[in-house]
């Protein structure tokens, strides 16, 4: 896995890195410029460039003392100008020293004091490193640094951030009408979460994170937000015992579908069977023919559509012997919602309930749950069940997320774009999908994945993050091979087998 910083983490780790591990802020900062420059270079060489001439961007703050510092481990390899804006009295001693130094290696150091200024940037040139404001930055961006932002963007060449793209907010993800936009972002101790965030992917371009040489583990331990990689797939997923049967792979009960929506119990317990349960069992209205012949349908008839009040006390026994239970997927509206309301709350504290859909329906938001708990609305599902507008929500959804995940004793997946898994505490973004998931049924086969690995034994909270993980790591292996417009439920389940096959190669 990959851990996110939030702006004000990333302090605290930086501080950590100082005091606590005694790495002076020089050496960090000159580990930044070493890190940068042997990236660039690379680039350099890949993209066969010959002598290509670059402009460097520096602030007069760190960002700016690690653009200096990069401006000295480049420049006996290229063509280099140096273009800085701010004040020296208020450089800190690290960015003074480098800024003092490339002085002394360079004559191609300008100082832009006002637009008029503006025309030392001309439009000769093949390579812009962004080193002006960094982490600290926001989309508010005022005075020169705006004008610059302005007169590069119409610039034609290959585009370098250091740390963060200016004009970018590195939390919120918010950019500005001219923010910087990279080819390639080069960022310090780990991602930040503006880069992922909104209008953040469309910004970063390449993320890298560089090596400034202090121990891994102090962005492990200070961080709370992370995303997957294909590492967890070997790391989490339960392996295989040589002796066994289907029955030590866990029993998925699903309550889904009906005569109006008869694909989504089909749907979410193919996915369930595909990832790897015992047994999936499928209470539903209506058998769908797509029903894959491993599924057990014991009520369901192809002729005849079944009251789901009538067969909802056999779902209860059934329940009884599950590993994991999957609620609302395609149940429409005329459903007993206080029936199920009532079971629902009642579980014992060792069930595992996903609830999805129509199910979430039966949820009471002031109602803490009991037993474990897992809800995966969408933006439109979560507005409702929380009574806010989906234009607030959009704002933080990590932050609402958060907020009724806790309140309410649950995970909770929010679909959104990055979507978010959590327990109120540590947070998953799933960052590898692809617009062609926004189709109908793919939800459903979320569920079908998320409920199959609770049943293989995983803990609720990694089984939804590392769900979302492989239906939107399917889903883009679709779409790498076709159109995401050809994009569909069932292909998401076709291709479940080939991403954890590729995955684990």
């Amino acid at each position: 896995m990959e851990y996110i910083l939030t702006p004000k983490e990333m302090k605290i780790v930086d501080s950590i890195a100082i005091n606590d591990f005694c790495i002076p802020s020089a050496l960090l900062m000159e580990n930044a410029a070493r890190s940068a420059s042997d990236f660039i270079r690379k680039k350099i060489i890949d993209l066969e460039l010959i002598d290509p001439k670059i402009a460097i961007l520096c602030g007069s703050g760190n960002n700016g003392g690690d653009g200096f510092a990069l401006a000295r481990h480049l420049f006996s390899h290229t063509s280099l100008n140096v273009y800085w804006i701010g004040d020296e009295s208020k450089m800190s001693l690290e960015t003074k020293s480098n800024y003092s130094s490339i002085k002394k290696i360079t004559k191609n150091l300008f100082h832009i004091k006002s637009e008029k200024d503006l025309t030392l940037l001309n439009s000769e040139i093949d390579i812009i490193i962004d080193s002006i404001i960094g982490v600290g930055g926001s989309e508010n961006i005022k005075g020169i640094a705006g004008n610059i932002l302005i007169k590069i963007s119409s610039i034609n060449a290959i585009k370098f951030a250091v740390d963060v793209p200016t004009g970018l907010n590195s939390e919120s993800g918010k950019a500005h009408q001219y923010c910087f936009k990279a080819n390639h972002t080069i960022t310090m101790y780990a991602q930040k979460l503006g880069l992922l965030l909104d209008q953040g992917p469309e910004y970063c371009g390449e993320i890298v994170v560089a090596d400034l040489g202090a121990p891994t583990q102090i962005v492990k331990d200070k961080s709370h937000i992370f995303y997957h990689t294909k590492e967890d797939l070997d790391n989490l997923l339960p392996k295989r015992k040589k002796n066994s049967s289907k029955f030590d792979y866990g029993r998925v009960v699903i309550l889904a579908g009906s005569k109006q929506f008869p694909g989504a119990g089909a749907l979410t317990a193919n996915a369930a069977i595909r990832v790897g349960a015992g047994l999936v069992e499928l209470f539903t209205e209506y058998f769908h023919p797509s029903t894959l012949p491993e599924v057990i349908c014991p009520l369901a008839t192809k002729d005849q559509p079944l009251d789901f009040n009538l067969i909802f006390d056999d779902f209860i026994k059934s329940t009884k012997k599950s590993n994991s239970i999957v609620i609302g997927p395609g149940l429409g509206e005329t459903f007993d919602w206080n029936k199920l309301s009532k079971f629902i709350y009642s579980l014992p504290e060792d069930s595992k309930l996903l609830i999805d859909a129509d199910g979430l329906r039966a949820v009471d938001v002031s109602t803490p749950f009991k037993s474990s708990v897992i809800l995966t609305p969408h933006l439109g599902e979560f507005s409702r069940l929380i009574g806010v507008p989906r234009s607030e929500i959009e704002k933080d959804t990590i932050g609402f997320s958060k907020k009724y995940a806790l309140q309410m004793n649950c995970i909770v997946h929010l679909k959104s774009v990055p979507s978010v898994t959590t327990d109120g505490v540590s947070t998953c973004l799933t960052i590898n999908g692809n617009p062609g998931m926004s189709t109908a049924g793919s939800g459903d086969v979320l569920s079908g994945i998320i409920s199959s690995l609770i049943a293989q034994g995983l803990s609720a909270f990694n089984a939804t993050s590392l769900g979302a993980y492989i239906h939107a790591g399917s889903s883009s292996l679709f779409t790498e091979k076709f159109q995401e417009q050809n994009l569909t439920a069932s292909s998401i389940i076709d291709f479940i087998k080939y991403f954890m096959m590729n995955e684990n190669d």
